[in-house]
């Protein structure tokens, strides 16, 4: 599901904002340059999974379709995972929305143990919101994004994300710095408001696998985090830029080389 004023394909997310003649691309689309070394383990973890635990499976495709099915069933485990934990995110994200504008509907929503840890997280921190599921645009930097949450906490001003993930990477950090360091907040076609100054940058973290233990977690998100994400949106140019191949000027054939 794209927040509004997005469009995404299957590469990158882009936005329509306001004062800009073309798109702005996504924030968390950029920080898909960033290294993420736990992914090919972890992708090859759910193949192994689902070869183990689904073993009869695996040897009935083999049988009746051939190598290539079952090749294409397990490859897709790891995809299925992530729309699995994308769609609970979803939810997540839908509750902790209804519940900090205090839509009177959410009770549409089921209660579940990460609903349970929203509703722990709003009783012990109070969160005063500013802005829920707010957009966001830097023009001059050249990208946009959705926040989820700013929010005044007993007295000081929080910029809040919502991870649902098994774990929480220190990109996040540059992702909370690029929505510090936004220009203004958007709606449709129009401007709402300057960002506003926050005292500090945090992270709800409600895992997905154990929503009883979440955590809510105050990080580093300023100028040098900021700086850092402006080299990733480099690498990810210089990477869209340069997809086709190495590019460059052949010095010799190899008939030459070999003469």
């Amino acid at each position: 599901m794209n927040p509004r004023n997005a469009i995404s394909d299957h590469s990158k997310r882009t936005y329509t904002v306001p004062g800009s003649t073309e798109p702005l691309t996504s924030v968390t689309t950029f920080l898909q340059a960033y290294p993420k070394e736990y992914l090919v383990p972890w992708a090859a973890k759910m193949t192994a999974q689902r070869a183990i635990g689904h073993f009869p499976e695996l040897v009935r495709r083999m049988w009746d379709d051939g190598h290539e099915d079952a090749e294409r069933w397990l490859k897709a485990a790891p995809q299925e995972k992530r729309e699995t934990a994308a769609g609970h995110g979803t939810d997540v994200h839908a509750y902790l929305e209804a519940r900090a504008t205090e839509d009177q509907d959410y009770d549409y929503l089921p209660e579940t143990p990460a609903t349970v840890a929203v509703e722990q997280f709003l009783a012990a921190f109070r969160p005063e919101p500013l802005y829920v599921e707010a957009q966001i645009a830097s023009i001059e930097y050249g990208y946009a994004g959705s926040l989820d949450l700013i929010a005044s906490v007993y007295g000081r001003t929080g910029l809040i994300d919502l991870k649902t993930s098994g774990t929480v990477g220190a990109e996040t950090r540059l992702q909370l710095a690029a929505y510090r360091h936004g220009e203004f907040i958007f709606e449709d076609e129009r401007v709402i408001a300057a960002v506003p100054k926050v005292d500090f940058c945090a992270v709800l973290w409600i895992p997905r696998d154990n929503p009883a233990g979440w955590q809510f977690i105050e990080v580093d998100a300023d100028l040098p985090e900021f700086v850092q994400f402006q080299h990733i949106q480099a690498t990810w140019h210089f990477s869209r830029a340069n997809k086709s191949g190495v590019g460059g000027t052949l010095i010799l054939t190899q008939k030459e080389a070999n003469a």
